[in-house]
């Protein structure tokens, strides 16, 4: 019955409709600009990356989700300044970065962290959770780079 149009249609079902059509996906601005401020957020983000880089830091990452690579590649950050990346499953440390020749390493290896360092957290959505294992593990000062979904740079 739902296929013909006939059916009911639920409350909940309703209500999430609504607060659907008030999201941007209904914004001619947010969709208009979309690509610029794609744009804008990575050329930012490479452009912080790669102050703290020229100036000797280690750059590192910390997660490696698919979104990692993609992420890389649009913010020009390869692997001739991410070193190495951090990450809490096992089954991916050990491996690589996809179309990169980025290691993953295990995220117990945190304390062997060099001096002047920069952690890129590139599975942004647990930054909180990852923010709280470096806290837990790291002994020297770290800074903290979050690039989504708004460039955050943070000294802990």
């Amino acid at each position: 019955m739902k296929k013909t149009g006939q059916g009911k249609i639920s409350f909940s079902a309703q209500q999430f409709l609504l607060e659907e059509k008030k999201s941007n996906l209904y914004s001619d601005f947010f969709l208009n600009n979309w690509l610029e401020n794609v744009n804008f957020s990575m050329q930012s983000l490479n452009k912080v990356v790669i102050e703290y880089y020229n100036k000797g830091f280690t750059v590192v990452g910390y997660g490696a989700p698919t979104k990692a690579t993609l992420l890389l590649k649009l913010s020009r950050l390869t692997e001739g300044i991410i070193s190495y990346v951090y990450e809490d499953n096992e089954y991916k440390v050990g491996r690589y970065l996809p179309k990169t020749s980025i290691i993953i390493r295990s995220s117990l290896e945190l304390d062997s962290l060099p001096p002047n360092n920069v952690i890129v957290i590139l599975a942004w959505n647990f930054a909180e959770d990852i923010i709280k294992n470096i806290k837990s593990q790291v002994k020297k000062s770290t800074t903290v780079i979050i690039p989504l979904p708004h460039l955050k740079v943070i000294n802990i």
